[in-house]
C-alpha cells in the first residue's frame, strides 16, 4: 500500500519490549485515534513520550504504520515527566494466566503465580520505599482464549483475557496494573513487555516466573525508563562514550539482578523526598557528607546530587547521584558478582532532568570481560574523581558496612592540567595452569591527566606473595595524557599452590604521587577438576524437557571456561551428544526434550570437562514414566 499523507490526534500508548536473555528490546508507540489504533514508526530516535499523552502526529501513513514529520504534545495527560501522579501507597493489580487455543500448557500453578507478584515484587517495591509502596490484588485463571500463539498481539490477548474473566465472574475494573501471563511463544521476540506510564498500566509476560523481570515491567508502568551504563573505554567520563542499554548491573531496571532502583529514578519516582522517606542532598558547596547504606531502612541521607553541567540551549540539567550500596536485601545479589567492588566505595551516576541515567565505571577497563569490568563500577576508598570542566571533585573517605564518608569539593571549571590516577588494563586478567607453571599477563597503563598535562612517569609495582614469583617487564613507563603504553607481568606458583590467588599491580603518577592506580591478575592452579551433574527433576514424562547442569570446580572454585561435553544414554541403547562451556560460575547448562516416542526406564546422564592440560567426569540419572 502506498504511503499518504496523514494528520491525526490521539491517545498515546508506549511500551517496551525486553528480551533479557540477549539484552535488547525496543519500544513502540501506538495512538488510539478517532479512526483507530495506529503504530508511530520514528525515522530516528524516538522522543521521551509517555502513556496518558495526547499527541498531534502529522506523518505518511501506510495501512497502520504512520512514519511522523511532526509530533507535538497536546496534553500531557499523566504521562508528563513524573512517573506517576501517585507513586506511593497500595498499587491494586490484577494478574490473570491464559493460555492459547494451540498451546495450553500450565507451566507453573495460579499460586506461584500469585506469590511472585503479591510477595516477591511486592516486597521489592516495598523495600524500595521503605514500605510506602505495595501491591495488592488477585490473580485468576487459567484461561484457554480463543486465539492461536501463532500471533503476539498483545490488544487482542489483553481484550480476550479480560472477557475470559470477565466471563468467569471476575470484576476487571478498577485495577492500577493488569498482568498478563501465558506460557512462552516464539511468535513474542521478548521475555516482558510493559506499558511506559499511564494509568492503568498494563504488562505481559512471555514463559517463565521472574521477580527480577515483572519489576522490570511494572518500574516501566511507573513511567521508568531504562537505568543504562556510559561505556567511555579507559576514562570513566568523556567525550566519546556509548551509552549501554541494560548496562546498569545494579539497578532492576538496567540488568536482570533484582537490584534496587537507583538514586536518579527513585527520585523521579519520589521515593528520596524526605519526611517520612530517605532523604536526598543536593550539594551546593563544598563539604564532606555522611550517606547511610542504600538500602537499609530509616530516613537518612541516601544519595547525594551534584550538579555537573547545564545545556546552554534547553536549560536542562545533567547531574551526578552517589549512592553507597551494601549486599543486604534485594541487593544480596552483590556479593557473586565476581571480582565487584560495590561494597567497598559508592556509586556514581548521571542524570538528566526528565531523561534517564547511567551509571559509570569508576574503575575503567578494570577487566578485558565486558561483564567483569562492569562489576567493579564503584569509586573506592581513598580514590577521588575529578570532573574539571565542572569543577567538581568527589572523594571516597571510608565505609563500614552501615554507612560512608564522602567529600564534595565543588570549584571553579578549569582547563588548567588536572593529574589523576591512572587505569590499569590486565590482560587476560585470570589463566589457569599447573601449580609450578610460570604464566605471562599483559599490563597496560593508560594517563588519565587532562590534555593540559605532559608527559608522566608512571612507577609499577607488583604485590609480592610469599613462595610466589612476580616479574614486571618494565618498572616504569613514561606516558602522554590520554595514551596507553603496556609492559609484562611473569608469575610463577609454587608447586604446592592451589586454587585462585590474585596478583596485584599498581602504577604511581610521578607527577602527582597521590595518584595511584591498581588492578589485579589472578592465576588459579589447578590441582585437579571435579564434575557434579543435576537435572531440575528426578523423573518425568513423555514430552517434558529436561533441564541439566554441569559444575566444574577444582577444589572450592569454580572453573570458567571449561568444555563439557555431556552425554545421555537411554534404556534402548540410543547416545544423545550435547556441547557446552562453563559460565563464569562455573556451571554448563544443557536441555533435552522428551519425544513422545521416548521409551520409559531409566537415562544416564554423564559430562567430562576439560580445562587447561585437566580433565573430569560426572555423572547423574533420571527416569522417564
Amino acid at each position: 500500500m502506498a504511503a499518504a499523507a496523514a494528520e491525526t490526534v490521539g491517545d498515546l500508548l508506549v511500551f517496551q519490549e525486553d528480551d533479557f536473555k540477549t539484552n535488547s528490546g525496543r519500544s513502540r508507540h501506538f495512538l488510539k485515534t478517532p479512526e483507530g489504533r495506529v503504530e508511530l514508526n520514528f525515522a530516528g530516535k524516538a522522543p521521551d513520550l509517555r502513556s496518558g499523552m495526547k499527541l498531534r502526529v502529522r506523518g505518511q501513513k501506510s495501512g497502520d504504520m504512520l512514519t511522523p514529520d511532526f509530533v507535538a504534545v497536546d496534553d500531557q495527560g499523566g504521562g508528563g515527566a513524573a512517573a506517576l501522579p501517585n507513586t506511593l501507597g497500595e498499587h491494586k493489580t490484577l494478574v490473570l494466566l491464559v493460555n492459547f487455543q494451540d498451546n495450553t500448557s500450565q507451566p507453573y500453578t495460579l499460586s506461584e503465580a500469585s506469590n511472585l507478584v503479591f510477595t516477591q515484587a511486592s516486597n521489592f517495591y516495598k523495600e524500595n520505599s521503605q514500605q510506602q509502596t505495595w501491591l495488592s490484588g488477585a490473580a485468576y485463571g487459567w484461561y484457554t482464549l480463543p486465539l492461536s500463539q501463532a500471533s503476539c498481539d498483545v490488544f487482542k490477548i489483553e481484550a480476550a483475557a479480560k472477557q475470559a474473566a470477565t466471563n468467569a465472574g471476575v470484576n476487571v475494573a478498577g485495577y492500577s496494573h493488569y498482568i498478563y501471563l501465558f506460557p512462552n511463544t516464539a511468535a513474542c521476540p521478548w521475555k516482558g513487555m510493559g506499558a511506559v506510564g499511564g494509568n492503568p498500566g498494563s504488562v505481559f509476560m512471555n514463559g517463565g516466573l521472574d521477580v527480577a523481570a515483572v519489576s522490570h515491567e511494572l518500574g516501566h508502568n511507573f513511567g521508568l525508563q531504562h537505568s543504562h551504563g556510559l561505556e567511555c573505554g579507559a576514562a570513566s567520563m568523556g567525550t566519546s562514550c556509548t551509552s549501554v542499554n541494560y548496562g546498569d548491573p545494579l539497578d532492576v531496571m538496567g540488568s536482570t539482578n533484582p537490584g534496587h532502583f537507583n538514586a536518579f529514578q527513585k527520585e523521579q519516582l519520589g521515593w528520596l523526598s524526605g519526611g517520612s522517606l530517605p532523604s536526598i542532598t543536593t550539594v551546593q558547596a563544598s563539604g564532606t557528607f555522611t550517606l547511610s547504606a542504600y538500602e537499609a531502612a530509616g530516613t537518612g541521607v541516601k544519595a547525594l546530587k551534584i550538579l555537573k553541567s547545564t545545556d546552554p540551549t534547553t536549560g536542562v540539567k545533567t547531574w551526578y547521584y552517589v549512592e553507597y550500596r551494601t549486599a543486604s536485601g534485594s541487593d544480596s545479589f552483590i556479593a557473586t558478582l565476581l571480582y565487584t567492588n560495590v561494597t567497598n566505595g559508592v556509586v556514581v551516576h548521571t542524570g538528566a532532568d526528565g531523561n534517564s541515567s547511567s551509571l559509570l565505571d569508576m574503575t575503567p577497563a578494570s577487566s578485558t570481560s565486558y561483564t567483569y569490568d562492569w562489576n567493579d563500577p564503584a569509586l573506592p576508598v581513598g580514590r577521588a574523581y575529578t570532573d574539571a570542566a565542572a569543577g567538581v571533585t568527589i572523594t571516597t573517605n571510608a565505609v563500614n558496612g552501615s554507612s560512608a564518608i564522602v567529600t564534595v569539593n565543588i570549584g571553579t571549571p578549569s582547563t588548567d592540567c588536572g593529574r589523576a590516577s591512572p587505569v590499569l588494563t590486565p590482560s587476560p586478567q585470570t589463566q589457569s595452569a599447573s601449580a609450578g607453571t610460570v604464566l605471562t599477563y599483559t599490563i597496560t597503563v593508560t594517563n588519565m591527566d587532562n590534555a593540559a598535562c605532559g608527559s608522566s612517569d608512571f612507577t609499577l609495582q607488583a604485590t609480592p606473595v610469599a613462595g610466589w614469583s612476580e616479574s614486571l617487564g618494565a618498572g616504569t613507563l613514561s606516558i602522554a595524557p590520554g595514551a596507553s603504553a603496556t609492559t609484562t607481568l611473569a608469575v610463577g606458583s609454587p608447586a604446592t599452590a592451589s586454587g585462585n590467588t590474585l596478583i596485584v599491580v599498581t602504577a604511581t603518577n610521578g607527577a602527582a604521587q597521590s595518584n595511584i592506580g591498581s588492578a589485579g591478575v589472578t592465576y588459579q592452579a589447578q590441582s585437579g577438576l571435579q564434575v557434579s551433574v543435576a537435572t531440575d527433576k528426578p523423573s518425568y514424562s513423555a514430552g517434558q524437557t529436561v533441564s541439566m547442569s554441569a559444575s566444574v570446580k577444582t577444589g572450592s572454585i569454580t572453573v570458567g571456561g571449561a568444555k563439557v561435553t555431556l552425554t545421555i544414554n537411554q534404556p534402548n541403547g540410543t547416545v544423545v551428544t550435547q556441547s557446552a562451556t562453563t559460565g563464569s560460575n562455573g556451571v554448563a547448562s544443557f536441555s533435552y526434550r522428551l519425544g513422545r516416542k521416548n521409551v520409559g526406564g531409566t537415562y544416564r546422564v554423564s559430562a567430562t570437562a576439560s580445562g587447561g592440560t585437566l580433565s573430569a567426569t560426572g555423572a547423574t540419572d533420571f527416569s522417564v514414566q
